[in-house]
């Protein structure tokens, strides 16, 4: 019926401004301009994504820390994982600070990559 629809789509848009929200938070976007804020937001999900993923496992990035130091750090503790947090690092900052738009085959390539370091942690415990 009408009304499912209209509360499906009410939770689904809660859901998409939530995660814009720690998007903005977690990039530090507030003070960028709109399109580009827009831009960075629609290409770094992914990068939420991975934070999610190693907050799950425990293994939380501090907020003062920058991405690389921790990517660095994680691959000190455990190899595996902090190799795929590197790689993904190496593309939140190349679209981030370098202006670059992720690819078709980067984009399919740090999705895979959540999903193994996903795999990798679940599997070192």
């Amino acid at each position: 019926s009408a009304g499912v629809l209209i509360v499906l789509w009410l939770i689904v848009l809660a859901w998409l401004v939530r995660r814009m929200g720690r998007l903005r938070r977690a990039l530090g976007l507030r003070t960028l301009h709109s399109t580009e804020a827009v831009r960075l937001l629609r290409q770094l999900g992914f990068y939420l994504d991975m934070l999610a993923v190693l907050d799950r496992s425990g293994r939380s990035k501090p907020h003062w820390q920058p991405p690389q130091a921790f990517s660095h750090e994680l691959a000190a503790e455990h190899p595996d994982a902090g190799g795929i947090v590197q790689r993904i690092t190496e593309l939140f900052y190349a679209v981030r600070f370098g202006g670059r738009h992720l690819t078709a085959e980067e984009t399919a390539e740090v999705r895979r990559l959540v999903e193994q370091l996903e795999t990798t942690l679940r599997e070192s415990r």
